[in-house]
């Protein structure tokens, strides 16, 4: 006995439409919010640098 497994899913009414709704999924939920936690996490990093040369005992 054979089952038919039914799914839903979209049509698009051209390739170019699909690809640019997958390109700019992709660009706005992963790589900005990538890009914005690298550089978050660089200016922390340049942040705690800079402080800890700033706190280190200045030799004579």
């Amino acid at each position: 006995m054979a089952w038919e497994i039914l799914i839903c899913t979209l049509v698009w009414p051209s390739i170019a439409g699909e690809i640019s709704w997958d390109v700019s999924f992709v660009t706005l939920n992963f790589l900005v919010p990538g890009l914005l936690i690298v550089i978050s996490y660089s200016k922390i990093l340049q942040a705690r640098t800079h402080l800890e040369h700033s706190r280190r005992p200045q030799e004579p």
